[in-house]
């Protein structure tokens, strides 16, 4: 277990030095210097993961609490932080097609991405916690249903965000009170098998997983933040028109904590951790993201562009949770599925929003 714990403060050194190159980078001509920061964050990121993930599984042992219900909570609140700040921040410059763009492809990258790689690498099918699976779908569908219709007129007000965020509200003290309730009755956490983890490992003490979580969460979020700085650099260079950015790259990179939390959990065999952190990241994408940007902003969007995401979005949504339900378990073949979907997805943007701007300039 120490060993665990100094390996990921190896994270510290690496992620200075990482943050160092990146604070001197003049990103006028650093094409080069971004395709090297590129390649540097993803290994740090993917280590980070493995400590966030150890801390999770640690933290869900010490309160006795299901993976599931911690990986919908606690981890997609952290993992959703660089959805929240882009989108928030792009509302307040008045730019909606990255506030609206980033909320809901991040909604279909976790989905497609990010859960379809989690089956395709997880040892054996992934089991899921059903009673908090029905709570979590229940809210998806009704946040899903608010957002759509309050897009359809192509603007977000203030008031419809205000409805966002008190949806948000209500989601996280139902799954709150409803395991208190639980918890008060004597009811003991139904705990996830660890599906055939490539590396078995037990639950650390409750101080060492609270550390290996914020460990890793601080690396996650370093290292993707300069992972979407990089990403964006070398697209720019490359003449991708801003939509397209904003529907696919910046979805994919703000995306990159669930998609390496995602990765580093099926290896281990901590599905559970994964499928709540996508379960979480989704409702908190279009409730309180959408929903806090519309809230600080007014956004305004094409009206073509709200009739192409949300049904993407639906799809891909509705895909994700009937393999959830089909035995309470997410298999190989549907991970396939999904990530065949996210492509069709991103090939429809490419060809719908400005192919001809994919020239080189």
């Amino acid at each position: 277990m120490a060993k665990r714990i100094l390996s990921w403060f190896f994270l510290v050194p690496c992620a200075v030095l990482v943050a160092g190159a990146h604070a001197g980078l003049s990103w006028d001509g650093g094409v080069v210097m971004a395709f090297v920061l590129l390649a540097a964050s993803f290994v740090v990121l993917l280590f980070a993961a493995g400590g966030l993930v150890s801390g999770a599984v640690g933290i869900a042992h010490a309160l006795r609490l299901p993976k599931l219900l911690v990986g919908i909570v606690l981890v997609s609140l952290t993992t959703t932080a660089p959805e929240f700040v882009v989108s928030v921040s792009a509302a307040l410059r008045g730019e909606p097609e990255f506030a609206v763009g980033n909320a809901v492809g991040s909604v279909i990258c976790d989905d497609g991405l990010a859960l379809g790689l989690m089956a395709i690498l997880a040892p054996a099918p992934v089991l899921l916690h059903p009673r908090i699976l029905l709570s979590a779908n229940i809210f998806i569908a009704l946040a899903v249903a608010v957002a759509f219709g309050a897009g359809l007129d192509g603007r977000f007000t203030r008031v419809e965000g205000l409805v966002l965020v008190g949806i948000f509200g209500l989601y996280l003290a139902w799954m709150l009170i409803a395991e208190a309730w639980r918890g008060r009755r004597g009811a003991t956490a139904v705990e996830e098998p660890s599906a055939g983890a490539a590396h078995e490992e037990r639950p650390l003490r409750p101080g060492a997983a609270v550390l290996a979580f914020i460990l890793g969460v601080a690396g996650v979020l370093l290292a993707s933040s300069i992972v979407l700085d990089s990403a964006a650099t070398i697209a720019t260079a490359f003449g991708v028109p801003e939509v397209i950015i904003g529907l696919t790259l910046i979805a994919i990179g703000t995306s990159l904590p669930e998609i390496a939390t995602c990765v580093a959990a099926a290896w281990r065999g901590e599905g559970a951790i994964a499928a709540g952190d996508i379960l979480g990241a989704d409702i908190l994408n279009i409730t309180w993201i959408l929903g806090m940007s519309a809230a600080v902003n007014p956004v305004s969007v094409r009206r073509e562009e709200v009739l192409f995401m949300f049904p993407a979005m639906i799809v891909i949504l509705g895909a994700m949770l009937i393999s959830m339900w089909t035995g309470r378990r997410v298999r190989r073949a549907e991970g396939f599925i999904l990530i065949s979907l996210f492509a069709i997805y991103v090939a429809l943007t490419i060809v719908l929003f400005g192919p001809s701007s994919l020239r080189p300039s």
